[in-house]
This record gives C-alpha cells, sequence and structure tokens, in this order.
C-alpha cells in the first residue's frame, strides 16, 4: 500500500483548542470573529478525520485479536475436547477461558467495543456542527452583500 493513502494518520487535534470549540458558547456568535468560526471548521472538520481513523484503528485491533483467539481456539480444539464439551461452542469458551492470552484479548476486545459505542454516530454530530458554522458564515456573507448593494 502507498504510504500516502495514510498520510490521515498524521491528523492530531489540538486538544486546548478543541476544548474551546466544545464549550464555544452559542450567545457569544454575534460578537465572535468570522475568520474564528473558519477555523472552528477546519478544526472540527480535522477533529471528524482523526476520529473516523482511530475508530478504524480500534475496528482493526479488533479483528487482530479476534483472529489471535481464532486461531489459537484452531490450534487447541480436538475432537476428544469436542466430545468432552458435546458442543463446539462449549469446547471454544473452555479453551479461552483457559488461556490467558485468549481471555485478555476478548476482554479488550470487549473494552474497544465499549469505546467505539460511545463513539458511533459523533462524526455524524460533529459534522452537523461543522455545518452550522458554515451555514452562519453563508449568512453574514449574504448579509455583507445585502448592506453593499443596498448602498448603492
Amino acid at each position: 500500500m502507498d504510504e500516502g493513502v495514510l498520510y490521515f494518520d498524521k491528523v492530531r487535534p489540538d486538544l486546548d483548542f478543541m476544548n474551546e470549540i466544545f464549550k464555544f458558547d452559542a450567545r457569544n456568535l454575534p460578537q465572535t470573529d468570522s475568520s474564528k468560526i473558519s477555523q472552528f471548521c477546519v478544526a472540527l472538520s480535522q477533529f471528524v478525520i482523526y476520529l473516523k481513523s482511530e475508530m478504524n484503528r480500534m475496528q482493526s485491533e479488533i479483528h487482530m485479536k479476534q483472529r489471535f483467539i481464532d486461531s489459537t481456539v484452531s490450534m487447541l480444539l480436538t475432537s476428544d475436547l469436542l466430545k468432552e464439551h458435546k458442543t463446539k461452542t462449549a469446547a471454544v469458551d473452555y479453551i479461552v477461558n483457559n488461556s490467558d492470552g485468549c481471555q485478555k484479548a476478548r476482554s479488550e476486545i470487549g473494552g474497544l467495543k465499549d469505546q467505539l459505542i460511545l463513539l458511533e454516530g459523533q462524526d455524524k454530530n460533529l459534522l452537523e456542527l461543522v455545518n452550522a458554522f458554515k451555514r452562519e458564515l453563508t449568512r453574514r456573507e449574504n448579509e455583507m452583500y445585502s448592506i453593499r448593494t443596498e448602498r448603492r
């Protein structure tokens, strides 16, 4: 894979600035300079890229850990174990529960899935905020245009 494809991975948002954006009081919008609002749009868009790349990284990690569990189970699963536990599911659970590596991987998978649940849909929410700021910039631009045309 061309390394340029992964350049998005270089996005590291300024957390202090992101904090400022998230704490922005909408009542201050009329006094907020348009260039500041443009900065908000760019920073939020970069944050969406960062968020999506982190979510994809978590998904990749989940798949990697699941493959580890699956390969460990396939190596240790024997016909004797299947007979002893009567079902494949019970035999797999036995193997996973008796393997420290598999237990750790399963626990980490659970934690990553919990994080993904918390992050699910947040990219759309952030894009809504970007769009709201963009609409404000457009509104200001239209207002300025109206003022200029009235003066003529």
